[in-house]
């Protein structure tokens, strides 16, 4: 009646409101891809750290990344794709505590350093391989977190 009943709106809903329903569809999909890498991790030592750190970061955005060239989707500029990767990230942190606009901004600012190239690359070439034609399972994060026992 006088809004006080009406969901407050938050950044990512404007981000969301930018995108086509083909582009959020195909985006929930690879996202879907990294929480069930993501889902088998949690119960691992630090995970909530972990998703801070710079292989994370790295491998998730190269992922969203390679997934933005590999399925198509038209992107108008980098602002847009940007746009897209927040929207990807958001739906993989649906259940963290983590502002992932922030999230994304601080990883962009990461795009020099070694460790974060490095996982990059690797989520590029893991959706590559995973939507290409050797359709392999990408376990990049699962060997991340096993790998630091």
């Amino acid at each position: 009646m006088f809004g006080f009943f009406k969901k407050k709106r938050t950044p990512l809903d404007a981000v969301f409101d930018t995108l086509d329903k083909q582009s959020v569809k195909a985006i929930g999909s690879v996202a879907t891809v990294l929480d069930m890498q993501l889902l088998l991790c949690r119960n691992r030592p630090n995970y909530t750290a972990e998703l801070q750190s710079k292989f994370v970061r790295g491998y998730l955005f190269g992922f969203f990344d390679a997934a933005l060239q590999r399925l198509g989707s038209p992107c108008k500029s980098e602002e847009d794709a940007i746009l897209r990767i927040i929207a990807g990230h958001s739906i993989v942190f649906h259940d963290q505590n983590i502002d992932t606009i922030q999230y994304v901004k601080d990883s962009v600012n990461l795009q020099d350093d070694p460790t974060y190239k490095a996982a990059h690359q690797k989520g590029v070439d893991e959706l590559f391989r995973c939507f290409g034609t050797e359709e392999r399972k990408p376990v990049g994060l699962i060997k991340y977190f096993m790998e630091l026992e």
